[in-house]
């Protein structure tokens, strides 16, 4: 039996490259987002299903994942609210990957992207790590 990977995002850029690599490994692929009709034909000819999830809604997720995927892939966290909706779900995920703009970090100096022309590019590791500093809420 395929394992089951579930895509939050999975109609932008990072999820239709992730949902592409994984129909061809063998993965049984499920696209969220909001527009469902907006998956391009190329993946749907590739076994990807596409559902509609707008994480605004309430129980949204919960509702979703229920019975369980191998795995989740995040390509749209932003907040805290959508880690909470994660934590509401992770009894019935195998993994979860989650996905962040490099904007959330911080170099050793303070420095981040968003500030750069001001102060100048931050100096990241590569890969970046999770105990990378990260900039303060908001």
């Amino acid at each position: 039996m395929a394992r089951k990977v579930l895509i939050i995002g999975g109609s932008g850029q990072i999820g239709q490259a992730a949902a592409r690599a994984l129909a061809a490994a063998g993965w049984a692929v499920t696209a969220a987002q909001k527009r469902p009709e907006a998956l391009p034909a190329e993946l749907v000819r590739a076994g990807v299903s596409s559902v509609r999830l707008d994480r605004e809604e309430a129980g949204a997720l919960v509702r979703l994942v229920y019975g369980g995927f191998d795995a989740v892939i995040d390509t749209v966290a932003y907040d805290d609210r959508h880690a909470r909706q994660l934590l509401e779900v992770e009894g019935d995920v195998g993994a979860f990957v989650v996905i962040s703009s490099a904007s959330v970090y911080r170099d050793q100096e303070g420095r981040t992207l968003d500030e750069a022309a001001q102060t100048g590019f931050p100096q990241f590791p590569v890969p970046i790590g999770e105990d990378q500093p990260t900039t303060e809420a908001g």
